[in-house]
């Protein structure tokens, strides 16, 4: 049989008449889905079902992970393309049909899983007849297709519902929860787990040992373990409660969850697993189009891991090698808080000492202290970086070049729901050094370091601050307390703006002309996205740092992709437009900085992802 050539996978029969296939994507550091990969895997089936010396397959990464699912920048850039829906649905549907003429090409297949296997990679071993495992400590299996918006596309939802029943489909499918191979083999997921040394050797046995190669669900007289649709028994109460729960956590911000309940309620309930395939797709294509799924690929994962692999770290400064850390102010702390901040601290895996340390690399300065305190301190600490987190005290750090050259801004809250920190750069010959190696100690305390030009106050803070302010003027103009928090909470903010909503009496505003709650959650984001827009506009943090703060640390709505992003999703235009009315039936706090304007259409990002 003459030879075919391949962009990311390898084909070659060995002597026992076993097709191996190699997975290898070229110039990606794992195993992604890439359109070339969509062409080879439908040209290696026809290669395979052909090939007379090839009687079963196992198929195999090349790199040391097994694959990593979907290419998140061209999952991005399909919102950009503004695709119609039959296209965005053909697309979808690439990876989709080449599993399918993989799993009825008649000869038995098998995967031999080196690593982990994520979205699109878990979908390639769903449809193979045999799934083997390599024991690891690190090796994961997930569909966290939800996480980003998504669903599973390349038939997850079938196979899975099929395999294991439409209730444990759910339970991992709606939570994108990731598994390890212990727990996927007593679910019935995968067939063994072996040595490393011994994966394709098993993978070879098992694969020869198939009689038959059809899947369960492509035999007649196959039923869904357990029911399906909304005719088995407690098929339709999973359901409605289901649905309920789901309602409930998102308030339908996030289309993704509901829509991959469609698909496996909707799809296990056809007789033909080519039809389930269809509405899955369906489903599917419709997520890729809409503005949330961009928002959340786009800031919680294409630029969170990038500020997470350091790529902003300034270049040429040497690595912090922490050993010793001084942590000094915390005591002032409230009680809970200090103990959340020892927990913080225990991932660095040094000698931490609470107070003066001569010795010390680093230190983390809590609270107000005067010129001459942090003079006296930085004398004792002759070789520590500073690391202030106090407002004032970072005044004092910048009034002076020889407290400015050893400091950098380093607001760590110590609260367990901030999963960043905000640094900020004072200014001063070593502001690009000092920042480099608190990048480096942020990574140590397994946070997201996010940069601004530190004047005076926090990113974070004038954000909290505009998001509270909305909330006294929302029950000053008759809203009420409950109602400004149930707002808050149907717009998916983490947080509550009124803490105390009993004790908190609404002024004398016109009940009749109070806010009611679309205007109250327009309020509360827009006050903030302005905030944030006088920020950047003034040169003092990233549109990226900033939709991160907000999201990792404000609490920001994850599917806005941020206060800025949510600019970019209603349209420059529209949302100054949105601001002006605002002004008038609100107040002057939403008069749009003249800067926004400058935005043009393309808005505040790019609208590709490079």
């Amino acid at each position: 049989m003459k030879d075919i050539e391949f962009k990311t996978l390898s084909y070659e029969v060995n002597t026992n008449g076993v097709a191996v296939i190699t997975i290898d994507v070229k110039d990606r550091p794992v195993n992604v889905l890439t359109v070339e990969m969509y062409d080879d895997l439908h040209r290696l089936v026809d290669c395979f079902k052909e090939d007379d010396r090839a009687k079963a397959a196992v198929i195999q990464s090349g790199k040391e992970s097994f694959f990593a699912g979907g290419d998140l920048k061209r999952l991005v850039n399909m919102y950009a393309r503004k695709r119609s829906p039959q296209l965005a649905y053909d697309e979808s549907r690439l990876f989709t049909t080449a599993l399918r003429k993989l799993e009825l090409c008649g000869k038995p297949i098998a995967v031999a899983v080196n690593g982990s296997a994520m979205g699109g990679g878990l979908e390639l071993v769903l449809a193979c007849n045999k799934r083997i495992v390599a024991a690891g400590s690190r090796i994961y299996l997930g569909l966290p297709e939800v996480t980003l918006g998504l669903l599973p596309g390349g038939g997850g939802t079938q196979r899975l519902a099929r395999m294991l029943g439409v209730e444990k489909a759910c339970d991992l499918v709606l939570s994108g929860r990731v598994i390890t191979p212990k727990q996927a083999l007593e679910l019935g997921i995968i067939d063994a787990i072996v040595d490393k040394s011994d994966l394709f050797k098993v993978a070879e046995e098992q694969v020869l040992s198939v009689e038959d190669a059809t899947r369960p669900w492509d035999k007649k007289g196959f039923a869904v373990p357990g029911g399906s649709g909304l005719n088995g028994r407690g098929m339709n109460g999973l359901f409605q409660s289901l649905s309920r729960d789901l309602s409930a956590r998102y308030f339908h911000n996030y289309p993704a969850p509901i829509a991959a309940l469609r698909a496996i309620f909707k799809g296990s309930s056809c007789g033909s697993m080519d039809k389930g395939l269809e509405i899955e797709s369906r489903e599917f294509s419709r997520l890729t189009g809409l503005v949330q799924t961009r928002n959340i690929i786009r800031s919680m994962f294409l630029n969170k891991g990038n500020l997470d692999r350091l790529q902003e770290r300034p270049a040429g400064v040497e690595p912090l090698n922490l050993e010793r850390l001084s942590v000094i102010g915390a005591s002032a702390l409230p009680e809970h808080l200090q103990s959340q901040l020892e927990k913080t601290l225990d991932k660095l895996n040094c000698s931490i000492t609470p107070g003066v340390d001569p010795e010390a690399d680093a230190v983390l300065l809590f609270g107000s202290h005067s010129g001459e305190e942090i003079s006296r301190l930085m004398g004792e600490m002759p070789d520590a970086m500073f690391c202030v987190s106090c407002p004032s005290t970072l005044e004092e750090t910048r009034s002076k070049d020889e407290f400015r050259n050893r400091s950098v801004g380093f607001n760590l809250p110590a609260v367990d729901t901030w999963q960043c920190v905000e640094l900020g750069t004072l200014g001063g010959d070593l502001a690009q050094a000092n920042l480099a190696r608190a990048m480096d100690l942020t990574k140590q305390l397994r946070k997201t370091p996010t940069v601004q030009e530190f004047s005076g106050v926090w990113f974070s803070d004038v954000c909290k601050d505009a998001y509270l302010a909305e909330a006294e003027a929302l029950l000053s103009d008759g809203a009420s307390a409950t109602l400004i928090n149930n707002s808050a909470r149907f717009a998916s903010f983490l947080e509550s703006p009124i803490k105390n909503a009993e004790a908190a009496a609404t002024s004398n505003g016109d009940a009749q002309a109070a806010p009611g709650v679309e205007d109250a959650k327009q309020r509360l984001m827009y006050r903030q996205a302005l905030a944030a827009v006088q920020f950047l506009a003034e040169g003092r943090i990233s549109a990226i740092d900033a939709d991160l703060v907000s999201l990792l640390g404000n609490g920001f709505p994850t599917w806005t992709g941020g206060v800025l992003s949510l600019v970019d999703s209603v349209g420059v235009e529209k949302f100054i437009a949105d601001c002006e009315c605002l002004k008038e039936s609100a107040g002057a706090q939403f008069a749009p900085p003249a800067w926004l304007s400058s935005c043009g259409e393309e808005g505040i990002y790019p609208a590709f992802v490079e």
